[in-house]
């Protein structure tokens, strides 16, 4: 008798363990699915992530208007006429281009003037909630959604890292 007990108790522990090993990771991605805003994990970005993503793809159309080709957009908005700075700025965002290697042909650099980001850019300043959207280097996908932005003074080597992330992964563009 006390035989058939404990082949019982093992069974029963043997049957438990393979429930837990099934279901437990169903539960943990339950949690983390539905409790996904109150967890905060670290991200890798350099960049501010636009939560949703703003899709404007009437402006995405006029900037990509002379390639068959849709590229990947860094759309670089300077605050009022472009001077010395905004001239060093726009050539650092070539040099990123540039860096990209094999990518390059992917993306594509391109400076609005205040003028025209004001007019096109309109959906994003509700989306800022009133912050400034000049002096701003904002990242574009094919699909014509603005995912990503930079302030102007920004380290050139993060926009890099993580376009070469997007890049990587993505299949469109």
């Amino acid at each position: 008798m006390t035989i058939l007990n404990s082949v019982e108790r093992r069974n029963r522990r043997i049957f438990y363990a393979i429930l837990a090993v099934f279901f437990i990771p169903m539960l943990i991605a339950w949690g983390l699915f539905y409790f996904r805003d109150q967890l905060h994990f670290a991200t890798t970005n350099h960049g501010v992530l636009l939560r949703p993503p703003v899709a404007d793809v009437a402006l995405y159309e006029k900037l990509n208007a002379h390639d068959a080709q849709r590229h990947w957009l860094i759309v670089y908005v300077p605050q009022g006429v472009c001077d010395t700075a905004c001239h060093a700025v726009a050539d650092r965002l070539q040099a990123v281009q540039q860096v990209l290697g094999k990518q390059q042909a992917r993306v594509k650099v391109v400076t609005l003037s205040a003028i025209e980001a004001t007019a096109s850019l309109s959906m994003l300043q509700h989306d800022f909630l009133g912050q400034a959207m000049t002096k701003r280097i904002y990242l574009m996908d094919p699909a014509g959604n603005f995912f990503m932005y930079y302030p102007e003074k920004t380290d050139f080597m993060g926009i890099v890292k993580d376009l070469q992330k997007v890049l990587e992964v993505s299949q469109i563009g």
